[in-house]
Formats: structure tokens, sequence, C-alpha cells
């Protein structure tokens, strides 16, 4: 905790409050009161240090407390409502907003910023998406219902026999591979629960490799296709969303899920971009040596985000070194990276892979978010600012939200064509745009 400037945002603390922090700095501390409920971080490497069981508990705390004083404020409420002698009054909107502004007198300009900065955010919390039901979809046969779902990660190994809290966000040195498979992709659209953590899991980079190559000789499949998350991604939330985008896509193949130490937090973006960092070369050695123990396999890579910078980078490396991979698809979904170093690096990774792919948005309110914070346009940002070059199919996704490539039917069914059937943008029904004399791909709402 401090004052000034963190992430893009202005922080005040009272003396207060920063007497607290000097004195207990050592803890976190759960706020409840009317009608707020918070956790107070006295000490920033204090949450770094617990353990995802340890996490849990404490969001478990709060998500009670918030519905303890949901309730107080509901019943405060309901008890103004049935009093005779109050009138109650609804304000819509934009009331609301103008008796805000009446109250804020000189500090009106503080608020609007406040208020616009919150109508950025509000829209995109992955949180958000992990406990609400999805609407029923009726199944589809899939081609490919023996896909097998495996894991490789430098995550810290928890022992924990769930995976809710089996593997935490320490960076360890040194660090270790584990993997493990998850199942089958899911036959229908609903997310399925995942299966209980074995004790003992496949453990080192030889054997990861061997596990891989195992369970697409066993499907009798000759390719195989890399996930790699984003941020604020823990490892429950990457291993259940990936069994649903794998049932998803019906890809004939292994689908690989890559999960690197999020940190699972929405306040972890800078811990999350040297997670990243770190990382990519732990994916880059595995690749290296899955080639080498299985030449004919195809390898397929499709990365979200902050997890562009993973992929971007392993590929400018292979690239360098003029590596001859076998790789058939990279597929850059919303990245959050600067254009200037996106263009150079792809640049730079010469002709590796067949189809190479971005997909970018205006609507995407996270990558305005990174794209205000970081103050230049990312490459995953869309419109005006859609970057177009010669060494990426660039495609301007008019479509809402952070994950729409892997939510919205009209992104998923042309993923799906890239990666399943190896179409170039100019085969795929796409409408077709320039810029600068380069040409760019639209998929319309």
């Amino acid at each position: 905790m401090m004052t000034g400037p963190v992430n893009g945002f202005e922080t005040q603390l009272d003396a207060a409050t920063q007497e607290f922090v000097a004195k207990y700095g050592h803890k976190l501390y759960l706020t409840t009161g009317w009608p707020v409920t918070g956790v107070l971080a006295a000490a920033p490497n204090y949450w770094l240090a617990l353990s995802e069981a340890e996490k849990r508990a404490w969001q478990a705390a709060a998500a009670a407390a918030l519905a303890a004083s949901d309730a107080e404020i509901l019943a405060r409420e309901d008890t103004i409502r049935k009093n005779p002698n109050i009138e109650v009054t609804s304000l819509d909107h934009s009331s609301q907003i103008g008796l805000a502004k009446r109250a804020a007198g000189d500090g009106v300009k503080k608020l609007e910023n406040s208020m616009g900065l919150w109508s950025k955010a509000e829209t995109e919390v992955h949180s958000a998406s992990r406990g609400a039901p999805e609407p029923a979809a009726a199944a589809t046969p899939r081609k490919h219902a023996d896909s097998p779902v495996v894991f490789v990660t430098d995550r810290d190994d928890e022992h924990t026999l769930d995976y809710a809290t089996r593997f935490g966000s320490k960076r360890l040195d040194p660090f270790e591979l584990t993997c493990g498979v998850l199942g089958a992709a899911a036959p229908s659209m609903a997310e399925l629960p995942l299966p209980p953590a074995p004790k003992n899991l496949t453990k080192g980079n030889d054997d990861c490799v061997r596990l891989i190559v195992g369970q697409a000789k066993a499907s009798g499949f000759s390719k195989a296709l890399f996930l790699i998350h984003g941020f604020n991604n823990d490892f429950e939330y990457v291993a259940s969303r990936g069994l649903k985008l794998a049932a998803d896509l019906d890809y004939p193949g292994v689908v690989v899920l890559w999960s690197w130490p999020s940190e699972g937090s929405a306040f972890g973006y800078g811990y999350d971009e040297d997670s990243a960092t770190w990382s990519e070369p732990h994916l880059a050695d595995l690749v290296r040596d899955l080639a080498a123990a299985a030449p004919n396999l195809q390898l397929d890579f499709a990365a979200h985000s902050m997890g562009s910078r993973i992929l971007l980078q392993m590929l400018r490396e292979f690239g360098q070194a003029r590596e001859k991979l076998p790789i058939g698809a990279a597929i850059f979904a919303a990245p959050d990276v600067a254009q200037d170093v996106f263009k150079e690096q792809i640049r730079l990774a010469r002709k590796i892979a067949n189809i190479r792919t971005l997909y970018a948005s205006e609507y995407d309110r996270a990558i305005q978010i990174s794209e205000s914070y970081h103050k230049a346009p990312r490459a995953g940002s869309g419109g005006a600012d859609i970057l177009v070059s010669g060494a990426v199919e660039s495609v301007d996704a008019e479509l809402s939200g952070h994950s729409y490539v892997f939510d919205e039917p009209k992104a998923i069914h042309d993923f799906k064509e890239v990666v399943d059937q190896e179409i170039g943008a100019s085969r795929r029904g796409l409408e077709a745009r320039a810029k600068n004399g380069t040409t760019y791909w639209v998929i319309e709402p």
C-alpha cells in the first residue's frame, strides 16, 4: 500500500491508514461495515506468500462478509419501504448521477474521471464468468470425442488432492514442470467439474514430453494444440475453461494447456507480467524437446491476452535461431502486447508457423484499460487502431468482451477453421478491408 500513482490509478491514504500499515504491515485484514466490505492488504507480499488453500479461505471469508453486508443493506431498505411515514422515491440512473455530482461540489471533475475508469472496467472481470451459470445449448455431435486434454505447468505444486488448490502462483527456483491428463474434452457445451487431483503427477520436462506423445499415439492423432492463458487466471480456471474450449473446438488432436504462474488476482498485473517473461523459456524448451521426440506431430498454438507475450517471444527465438519446427498455426487472441513490439518480434519470427492470425477488437474493455495504462495502442486494439502487417493475418472482430475469440459463436467458428482445417483468412468468408495498402479481415457482430 502506498500513496501516489499505482497501476495508473491515483491513491491517497490518510495519516491514520499509513500509521496502521506501518504498525501492522505483516498481515491482511478483512474489513466489514455498512455499506461496504473489503480486504485491507497491509503488506503487498503477504498475499503472494499464502498457499492456494489459504487464499481460498480468505476469499470465502470476504464473500461471506459481503453477503452479510448485502443482507443488512436489504434489511434496512425493506424497513424504510415498510415505514408508512417515509415516501420512497425511485431515481433513474441519470438522476442518481446528478445528485452525486452536486454532492461532489468542487470535486466533480475527479468524480467524473473515476466514473469513467470504472465504466471501462465494470464489464470485464474474469471471476464474474466463473460462477455464473451458462445458458444451456444443444449438444452437437463431436467428430473427435476422444481428444485428450493435458495440462503442463511450471507453477509450484502444493500437493493437495483438489485442482482448485493444487497449484499456486509462486515462481520457484529451481522450478519443475508438472503435467497430467484432465480427461477427454466434454461432449457438451456445459462446463464439467474437474476430476480429483491424483496424489502423484508426472514431473519433469522429459516425462511430460513422453506423456504428450503417448496421448497422441494412443488416440491416433498427429496434432497437438497448446493453449496459453492470459492475465488473472488461476489454475482451476485454466483447467475448467480449457476443457470447455476443447469441446467447443472439437480439435483433431491432443489439447495441451500451458499454465504459467499467474497470481490470479485483478491487482496482480505487474506480477503476472514478470511471470509471463519467467515462464517463456520453460515452454520453449518443452516445445523443442517435443518436436525432437515426435517430428511428425504438428504443433499448433493459441495464446490469449498477456499469454501472447509468451508465444510471441518463443516464436521470435525460434525464428532468430532458424529452428525448423513443425508448427502449423500461431494464433494471438486479444494480445496485450505493444503494437510496435508485436510487429518487430513477429518480423523476427520470420516464417515460423504456416498460419499466423491476430484477433483484435476496439470493444475489448480490458485492452482499452491496458492501452490507457501503457499510453499506447496494443496489438489487441481494433477499429482505426487495428495492427496490419504482412507477417500476420489481422482479424478485426467487432465484438465485445476480452474473451470474445472463445465465447462468441462467430469468432469460435473462425478460430475453428484456423486450427481444425488450417484455412487462411481469404478463404474463411470474412470481409476484406485495407489499411495503408495492406489487407485485413473483419468479423461483424
